[in-house]
């Protein structure tokens, strides 16, 4: 077992006024459980790291079919206070950019919010993050070198399969992969969204404020980072396998979508990562023993801002759960379960406050409409100079 270092001993404390059991220990942590964390992704990590924290055991593994690392990371400050708990929230702010204004061409608008002692949203590299998280960490975890092809319930708990014919026992695992979780049923997808992110070329003279820009089925975003930017382009409406890799095809799409120099022509097509999202969501977030985390419980659309801090939200309810909520599994597991689901609502009941935040949302399509609305309460500090109870209450409520 790998003991939590003598900085995070102090673990999430459960919100749901259930009653310690005797299974808590005097140092307030709970008697230890083997869980299996199946991720390549920084909400893998993180989630390890939280477990860890409340004194638990998890071991890091990388799924079989791993995915390309996005180009950006926004936190939420949501996020970032979770990350303090973890002492990456000053490391972080200092590698990031600060985001305290917004620029919106299409709707000839830009608009600059009141500074403060702490940014309400930070614009990361999103392979630096996962460097500066992976090394806070790396004391705490205990990473496989072997990748879990299937997860399956047993008596005992989860049985992980490996590569190259090895099975382990665990007492519960998470993953980020939502194929990984035993008997998931998902509804039905709306529809799926293409999206597109690459770094903004080095020819091109690199926007200085964050921007967006919005067309009826189309939206692309850029966000400062250190000497560059990060592009992110959402289509509503269906992309041909060329076109997807094409830069080309992309700057034909979108260019119009940008004021100013157009990061096109520079770009060579080898630089973009392309991806299509489903909107189909799980019925529910855990399938006995096997949690589900991160992007997959939820129909977040790419560049709504939220994503990354929902998924590090995710992370700590499983840990506050699984170490102090009830004794077993299931019931730890059910009550994550709930928990993320009233942050769901909450979460949504904000975003539908903001529906007309947007300049010109009606003339969007009814997902862009939702995507520009999580937007503008992502950036609430900006557009009204104000900050919602859901950013400013959540490590408590957690």
């Amino acid at each position: 077992m790998v003991e939590p270092s003598s900085r995070s001993r102090r673990a999430p404390t459960d919100s749901s006024g259930e009653k310690p059991d005797e299974n808590i220990l005097p140092d307030g942590h709970r008697q230890s459980r083997q869980v299996l964390v199946v991720g390549d992704g920084l909400v893998a990590v993180v989630t390890a790291g939280f477990l860890a924290q409340a004194g638990l055991d998890p071991v890091l593994a990388a799924p079989a079919n791993g995915r390309a690392p996005r180009t950006l990371a926004v936190l939420w400050r949501a996020g970032l206070a979770l990350l303090e708990r973890l002492g990456l929230r000053r490391p972080v702010e200092r590698a990031g950019t600060p985001i305290a204004s917004l620029n919106c061409p299409t709707a000839n608008r830009s608009w600059t919010g009141v500074g403060g002692k702490r940014p309400s949203l930070v614009g990361i590299g999103r392979q630096q993050l996962h460097e500066l998280i992976t090394q806070q960490l790396r004391d705490d975890i205990r990473a496989s070198q072997r990748t879990v092809t299937a997860l399956d319930a047993s008596a005992a708990g989860v049985r992980a399969r490996f590569d190259q014919g090895i099975d382990e026992q665990f007492d519960a695992a998470v993953t980020t992969t939502r194929a990984l979780v035993p008997e998931d049923e998902s509804t039905p997808a709306e529809r799926t969204v293409d999206t597109w992110e690459f770094e903004w070329p080095a020819e091109c003279p690199v926007p200085t404020d964050p921007t967006e820009a919005w067309a009826a089925e189309r939206a692309a975003f850029t966000v400062p980072l250190d000497g560059t930017a990060g592009v992110q382009l959402v289509s509503t409406t269906g992309t041909l396998p060329t076109t997807a890799v094409s830069a080309d095809a992309v700057g034909t799409l979108f260019g119009p979508l940008f004021d100013g120099p157009s990061p096109f022509e520079a770009l060579d097509g080898t630089e973009l990562q392309y991806s299509q999202k489903s909107c189909a969501v799980p019925r529910s977030v855990h399938s006995v023993p096997v949690a589900l985390v991160g992007p997959e419980t939820r129909t977040s659309l790419p560049g709504d801002c939220l994503g990354v801090t929902r998924g590090i939200e995710d992370a700590w309810i499983l840990a506050d759960a699984l170490a102090y909520g009830p004794t077993g599994v299931d019931d730890a597991l059910a009550t994550y379960s709930r928990r993320r689901r009233q942050r769901e609502r909450d979460i949504l009941a904000a975003t539908a406050e903001m529906s007309t935040a947007t300049p010109d949302s009606a003339t969007l399509s009814p997902m862009l409409r939702r995507l520009s609305a999580s937007r503008a309460l992502a950036f609430s500090h900006v557009l009204d100079h104000s900050l919602p109870e859901e950013v400013v209450s959540v490590p408590e409520c957690l």
